[in-house]
């Protein structure tokens, strides 16, 4: 009976009955009420109708795969496409990132409430194409500000959305954020020492201090917005060997050159073997020494 019916009812009427399951998606992507059962009844006829007992090998999902989910993922990218232009040109990046966060998650609610399991995997494909790579470059130009605004949870979203971006392993979304990341910490810690220039180049206990400070700031930030990611760790590694051996301190800006490029490691040592002899003014107890003494290393 689903031979016949496949042959004679399906095939002829298959692009009116697809567009009519389109049709109620796209409707209820608009924020509509629809009756899912009954795009979920359809999808499991055209589940059924993949059953072929003439060729028992043949793909059990081959109906479904030809006449819906790929009509389905083609209607999935226009609609996204015209959504994600106007809504980032009117919005901005911070809400736009909400928004694609949104859209994935019902997205993802939509295939396991009446779709096929297997159009998950692709339909998620589809969107990370649609609502991150290519916009990609806008995305990650925003990272900057995020940074010297301290938005965080703006950071975080960049984060989750540009690491689901990447050619053959390469993080392509993360890396150029990485970098932005590197340079703007040092740009910070060079800034921080410039603030206090005359008291950071004669007391160690002030030099140290500014760096732990800058240090702390932007590990907790990291470990917010990356849940520690090695690739901005060592980002951050990076920036403050850059910094701290090239600096107010270490650089001799009235002749263009660095004169005093140990004043860095000799500041760092005799912090430490202060606070290892006597203990520093700013520490409290053994636990803070503990942490202090590691965050230096």
């Amino acid at each position: 009976a689903d031979v016949i019916w496949k042959d004679h009812l399906f095939l002829p009427l298959h692009k009116r009955l697809t567009n009519a399951m389109l049709a109620l998606i796209k409707a209820e992507r608009d924020g509509e009420n629809i009756e899912t059962a009954i795009v979920s009844d359809t999808i499991q006829c055209y589940v059924r109708l993949g059953t072929n007992k003439e060729n028992p090998k043949g793909s059990p999902l081959e109906v479904y795969k030809t006449y819906f989910e790929t009509p389905f993922l083609e209607a999935s990218d226009v609609y996204y496409t015209i959504e994600a232009t106007t809504f980032l040109h009117e919005n901005g990046v911070s809400e736009y990132m909400k928004k694609v966060q949104a859209r994935m998650a019902e997205e993802t609610q939509r295939v396991r409430t009446y779709l096929h399991r297997s159009s998950e995997k692709p339909l998620s494909t589809k969107l990370v194409d649609v609502l991150v790579r290519r916009p990609m470059s806008v995305l990650q130009q925003k990272a900057i500000s995020f940074l010297e605004e301290d938005q965080r949870d703006d950071l975080k979203r960049l984060y989750e959305l540009l690491a689901m971006v990447k050619d053959d392993k390469i993080e392509v979304g993360l890396d150029p954020v990485r970098e932005v990341m590197q340079k703007h910490i040092a740009a910070v810690g060079r800034a921080a020492l410039e603030a206090e220039k005359d008291k950071a180049a004669a007391e160690p206990d002030t030099f140290v201090a500014i760096l732990l400070r800058v240090y702390r700031q932007y590990k907790q930030l990291i470990q917010e917005a990356t849940n520690d990611d090695a690739g901005f760790v060592a980002a951050q590694d990076k920036a403050f060997r850059d910094f701290v051996n090239s600096n107010c301190v270490t650089d001799d800006t009235s002749k263009g050159k660095k004169t005093n490029v140990a004043k860095a490691p000799q500041h760092l040592a005799k912090y430490c073997d202060m606070i290892l002899r006597k203990g520093a003014k700013h520490i409290s107890d053994e636990q803070e020494m503990e942490r202090t003494l590691e965050d230096v290393v």
